[in-house]
């Protein structure tokens, strides 16, 4: 094995022996200490690369060509009198077809790999996608060092390794380690970070993206710049990506500049399935911000002005959209049908189909509302004379009755959420918040100091029973509460906080989408 570029066995060989000799690619990387080798040692050697950094390595001949384009090989190939008797090429800087191509007639064949080669989870794929011949000789690249110190291998030793192998077909077919695969360098690791502090309602949904659906929530910036959005990874598989399965991701900023009270987040069908924000400025204006996976999430003009409350954005079973809110002039109805346009919708007021508005006295704010098999249902909070507190009015759309929850101390906000037939409702009276299961046991279950309260129902497996998930604010401090559909908790409420995977150089898991 050569130990280093001046290696003996190198040196001694003639240059009659290259005959036609060396092509290198990836001549400008990796590969460069190559070049000083072979030209030290008499052996002719072309170095190819695409031509940004022809100037690096000592190459008898520097070519500028693109490696990866099979045809543009097949050209360089025609216009050379003799094939080369050796090639060595880094597999990022060319392809399987064109690799073939320069290895076809040569002598010997050499392919250095990245670790990528030996990732558990898709290396087998990878390779097989090359079809190499059996006699290509393979460097798998690994790393060195030890757990903590680990760091990846200087073109110099890359370079010894690759001619060592070219030279030897008994040379070593692995430089460094490639195991545990977490030890390697730059590999992601936990990092836990408390949520930045929010105000206000917050909007909770389960959205289709992951596996199972994650858990998406916005929330107000409590400085007043911007919503914060996040998600819980609802997986059972950890991709290593990302939130941790059960954990919480990093929060986004978008919204820059705009000052919220009360947010609100809802899975839309359209688009496909992009997500639909309306957020409540302190000054009453409603405004719309949708998230496309092309353009993340973007403003979409102010629906209504003098809003004192409103419920999520509701999409019923025809995917069509629906907002009801409540203004100093009374309550609103907003709907609309996705098109071709979407997400740009035009959300027209309409005087009919919310039968439950009709059950509502005029003084009562619009807090929740929900598609429940077939009908809307909504929760409102009667604040009679232009109170902001009240009792809490359930309003069924199928039955045309409107019934008051049994709630210790004047309510202040709420939230309602359908799952099947059964319906939740969690609701935030005397300083704390409550889930109201309507269809459950009779007496409301205490999830602890709060000022606002949202609740989504959530399926968290193909063979698990679905739960009530509801996060709390409590001053600046979000907790995410999991329930059972008899009511019982699931796990302790935990903070909103972020469990995420990322690379040790991140100095943060928060930041700006």
């Amino acid at each position: 094995m050569i130990h280093g570029m001046g290696d003996p066995w190198l040196m001694g060989r003639s240059v009659e022996d290259a005959r036609a000799g060396y092509v290198v690619v990836g001549s400008s990387g990796v590969l460069a200490p190559i070049g000083a080798a072979l030209r030290s040692a008499g052996h002719p050697a072309a170095g190819i690369s695409r031509g940004s950094r022809l100037e690096q390595g000592d190459w008898d001949e520097r070519v500028a060509l693109d490696a990866r384009d099979p045809d543009a090989v097949a050209s360089w190939l025609a216009t050379r009198d003799l094939l080369p008797r050796t090639v060595i090429a880094y597999a990022p800087a060319t392809s399987p077809e064109a690799f073939a191509r320069l290895a076809d007639g040569c002598e010997v064949a050499v392919l250095v790999v990245p670790s990528a080669w030996s990732d558990p989870g898709g290396s087998d794929a990878l390779a097989a996608s090359w079809q190499l011949a059996d006699d290509v000789r393979v460097l798998r690249l690994g790393w060195t060092g030890g757990p903590g110190s680990a760091r990846w291998h200087t073109a110099e030793e890359i370079s010894a390794a690759a001619l060592a192998l070219a030279l030897d077909p008994a040379s070593e077919e692995m430089l460094g380690r490639v195991r545990p695969w977490d030890e390697r360098p730059g590999a992601p690791v936990i990092r836990e970070e408390p949520w930045p502090s929010v105000t206000g309602g917050v909007g909770f949904a389960q959205g289709v993206y992951g596996d199972q659906g994650n858990l998406e929530l916005v929330a107000a910036d409590a400085a007043g710049d911007g919503i914060w959005v996040g998600w819980w990874n609802a997986d059972d598989e950890d991709h290593r990506a990302g939130a941790v399965p059960g954990s919480w991701s990093g929060a986004k900023r978008f919204a820059d500049g705009h000052g919220y009270v009360q947010v609100s987040i809802t899975q839309a069908v359209a688009g496909p399935s992009f997500l639909e924000v309306l957020a409540l400025s302190p000054t009453g204006d409603l405004d719309r911000h949708v998230w496309t996976p092309t353009d993340g999430f973007t403003r979409h003009g102010t629906l209504l002005h003098d809003v004192v409350a409103a419920a999520p954005l509701v999409v019923d079973g025809q995917g069509d959209h629906w907002v009801v809110a409540s203004t100093t002039d009374g309550p609103v109805v907003l709907h609309g049908r996705p098109d071709a346009a979407y997400p740009v919708l035009e959300l027209e007021p309409v005087q009919t189909g919310v039968a439950a508005l009709a059950l509502l006295p005029r003084t009562a704010w619009v807090v929740g509302a929900t598609w429940h098999t077939d009908h809307l249902d909504l929760l409102a909070v009667d604040a009679g004379n232009g109170k902001a507190s009240g009792v809490a009015l359930w309003c069924c759309g199928a039955t045309d009755a409107a019934a008051t929850l049994r709630v210790d101390g004047d309510v202040t906000t709420g939230s309602i959420a359908a799952q099947g037939n059964s319906l939740a409702v969690a609701v935030c009276a005397a300083g704390r918040a409550v889930l109201v299961l309507l269809a459950g046991p009779p007496a409301p279950t205490d999830l602890g100091p709060a000022e606002n309260a949202t609740v989504t129902p959530v399926q968290v497996g193909p063979d698990r029973a679905p739960e009530w998930h509801v996060v709390t604010t409590h001053g600046t401090t979000a907790t995410h509460h999991r329930h059972r559909a008899d009511g019982a908790a699931v796990t302790v409420p935990q903070p909103v906080a972020a469990r995420a995977w990322a690379t040790p150089d991140t100095s943060s898991l928060h930041g700006h989408l």
